[in-house]
């Protein structure tokens, strides 16, 4: 039997394959070193999870870290302390990971926490941290494309599509010691949040150069000093990440997370605690796609042999928009506070969101934890927190309903007022960050074959009159009869591929 020479094309698509969330537990029992005073009450038991490592194991992916838990607490001094313990954990999951598995990544939430002091210097601790798993695979066909013997009948599908041609995910670490110029010493950290922007992206053969600023914030207590103190820096951030296959003019989604960060106090020369060690560990994860143009065939068949198709359904994916903007976000909580009383600090935690396309519109909706540590001139110091919803709609028109993107949401700038009715507002600014896809499945033909039997298929007439129905495709009718659609249009003087209208055909042989 005589062989077909194809020519294929490849079409590779990343897709995060799979996603499973587990609770890791918390549980520790704290006794206050000699250095720090007792405790008269607990204001929070806050968790700052981290992750250090991830890594493939077998059939699974396992991830390692530790959970800070930061004890904030008035002492017997009616002074706002805190004391911090790290628990560390290891957890592997069991997930199908294959060959064609390129990056794994775990994100971690902090949970539930409940403390309980037993005696003045010592905490009994339960709660839990929420890891979330995700691996991705990149997933390659060869289909047939266009470019076939002038023996075989084709009907073509072009596509621009955006091709996954590398993926790539590296920790690396960002330190630096800094001095609080014009500021107090430090008695100890109330609370640090961080979070990474990226600036620029430069792409050469192979590699990646990300540039971007690691900005920190920091609350702390000063020895002797009432109140606490806000202290906020921006530290330089440059990533090398190597990715095969990567070129210029690529679409490129990347994002840094930071996955630990420690903010701790040390000595100068004069022995104050006026330096700053800041060591963050960072994730950046990049996925590159480039626009190609796919030349395949949706159907073929041979007029003078009988062939065999092969069929596969292709995951493919059509750039849309990119969207890069900030958005203000106001609301009124249902705390008030009195004349006497004052929000000394704000920050936010739990981030979490979720996105739709619908009615021409591009809406992400989500939730943030807010917490408050506020003072008064006669109940001392105070702690509470409150869920807070933001919404973010653009319009956006798509043809398919299929669209996805992964978005990326940042905290950039928060700020709590008290208002004349004594009730807070918060105006928080949020980054979005997300390239837009449309997923569409679409068959082409991944391969074609001479069937067994006879080469020359038999043809007991020259012509046949066929009464054709509007909208039939002329490509299905010349399949039916085994002739070409060249020649059922040139017979029938046709210049659409599909009928306008009801009509009697000539059909040649």
């Amino acid at each position: 039997m005589d062989e077909l020479k194809l020519k294929m094309q490849n079409v590779a698509v990343y897709s995060e394959n799979d996603t499973y969330s587990i609770e890791q537990p918390v549980d520790c029992d704290i006794t206050l070193p000699d250095y720090c005073t007792g405790i008269q009450r607990i204001l929070k038991c806050a968790s700052i999870p981290g992750i250090a490592s991830v890594s493939l194991q077998g059939n699974g992916i396992k991830a390692e870290g530790s959970v800070t838990v930061r004890i904030i607490y008035i002492d017997e001094n009616e002074s706002l302390q805190t004391y911090d313990t790290n628990v560390p954990f290891s957890k592997q999951i069991d997930m199908q990971t294959t060959e064609s598995v390129v990056f794994t990544n775990c994100n971690v939430r902090s949970g539930y926490m409940n403390s309980r002091a037993v005696t003045g210097r010592r905490v009994d601790v339960h709660g839990a941290v929420t890891l979330q798993f995700i691996s991705g695979e990149k997933l390659e066909t060869g289909i047939v494309t266009s470019e076939l013997p002038e023996v075989i009948q084709r009907k073509p599908k072009t596509l621009r599509v955006a091709n996954s041609v590398a993926d790539a995910g590296r920790f690396f670490h960002v330190t630096e010691v800094q001095t609080l110029d014009n500021m107090p010493p430090v008695s100890s950290v109330v609370r640090t949040t961080g979070y990474a922007v990226v600036n620029e992206i430069k792409v050469i053969k192979d590699k990646a150069l990300i540039k971007g600023n690691l900005m920190i914030s920091m609350s702390y207590t000063s020895p002797g000093k009432n109140g606490i103190f806000l202290y906020e820096t921006k530290l330089q951030l440059s990533q090398i990440v190597d990715a095969t296959g990567l070129d210029e003019n690529e679409i490129i989604d990347t994002r840094v997370h930071i996955t630990q960060l420690n903010v701790i106090p040390k000595a100068d020369v004069s022995g104050e605690y006026t330096l700053l060690d800041i060591s963050a560990k960072l994730m950046a994860e990049m996925h590159a796609y480039r626009e190609i143009e796919v030349n395949g065939v949706e159907d073929a068949y041979c007029t003078e042999r009988q062939v065999s198709l092969g069929r596969k359904t292709v995951p493919m994916l059509e750039f849309l928009e990119k969207v890069s903007e900030t958005f203000s976000v106001t609301k009124k909580t249902d705390i008030s506070v009195s004349e006497k009383e004052s929000v000394l600090d704000v920050w936010y935690t739990d981030l979490s969101s979720s996105y739709r396309f619908e009615n021409g519109k591009f809406e992400l909706s989500g939730s943030v934890n807010v917490c408050f540590l506020t003072e008064s001139s006669e109940d001392g110091y105070g702690y509470c927190e409150r869920a807070v919803d933001f919404t973010y709609v653009r319009a956006f028109e798509a043809e398919s309903v299929n669209v996805f993107c992964t978005p990326e949401i940042v905290i950039v700038s928060q700020r709590a007022v008290k208002n004349t009715d004594g009730i807070i507002e918060l105006d928080t600014e949020f980054s979005i960050n997300a390239n837009i896809f449309n997923k569409r499945n679409t068959e082409f033909v991944s391969d074609i074959s001479f069937a067994e039997g006879e080469n020359n298929r038999e043809c007991d007439s020259a012509a046949i009159i066929y009464f054709a129905s509007k909208d039939e495709s002329i490509w299905d009718i010349a399949r039916h009869y085994n002739t070409t659609v060249s020649l059922v249009m040139e017979e029938n003087d046709l210049t659409d591929e599909f009928l306008v209208q009801d009509k009697m055909l000539l059909i040649p042989r």
